[in-house]
């Protein structure tokens, strides 16, 4: 079993940058694997479509970023998320209600995964929660700087959250647990949380500099 956790940039932002800014978060997290950088990851790239770390090679997390070329939006306001029940879907059951949008996904131009196995073990005892939680606030200053939005879905309750809202949801409800992230979580996160790659000034403008895919040169 895993932990899938979507992050959906809202505004629209340059997939590969974005890519390449979250392999360079996943390496502080990547103790077995002798910490690789970005260049030291497989990756796959199809045209119009996704970026991503190959599957099967020990990485903390398997990411995918999501896109569509030209900018075009991933989600229309209007469309319903496949797997909801509302009429013309798939798995639309007229016995039960309708979805009124409550958990469908925000209209955005980059999606953002992250799947991590829920037995995962990292430095400092975290698991694959507060991996995600680490990542998407790694994220967030990032996006931050370029004045771009994002929402991310807690896979546990369904739940879409705006910006930093709501991180304490991936661990636990309640009080005890806010405290707990505030207090523990946060503060041993930040000397594992990196600084924005030189090679890249803000998610709107990309690379300066080239990248591998797959063994070939990419600028």
């Amino acid at each position: 079993m895993t932990l899938s956790t979507d992050i959906y940039i809202l505004n629209p932002a340059d997939p590969k940058a974005v890519f390449r800014f979250m392999q360079e978060s996943l390496t502080p997290w990547d103790d077995d694997g002798g910490y690789r950088s970005p260049d030291q990851m497989l990756t796959d790239h199809t045209p119009g479509k996704e970026y991503a770390n190959r599957v099967g090679q020990g990485l903390p997390a398997i990411l995918s970023v999501y896109y569509k070329d030209d900018g075009v939006s991933l989600v229309k306001d209007t469309d319903h998320d496949d797997y909801c029940n509302f009429p013309g879907n798939e798995y639309y059951d007229d016995s039960e209600e309708i979805c009124n949008g409550q958990f469908d996904s925000p209209k955005h131009y980059v999606r953002v995964n992250l799947d991590t196995s829920y037995g995962a073990e990292f430095p400092g005892g975290f698991g694959c929660s507060e991996l995600h939680a680490a990542l998407i606030i790694e994220l967030s200053y990032w996006l931050q700087a370029a004045e771009i939005k994002f929402a991310w879905r807690n896979e546990y309750t369904s739940e879409i959250f705006y910006g930093l809202e709501g991180l304490v949801t991936l661990t636990n409800g309640g009080k005890a647990a806010g405290e707990w992230f505030s207090s523990v979580v946060l503060p041993a996160l930040s000397p594992i949380l990196v600084s924005p790659p030189k090679a890249i000034e803000t998610p709107s403008e990309g690379f300066s500099e080239g990248f591998t895919i797959e063994g070939e040169y990419h600028d």
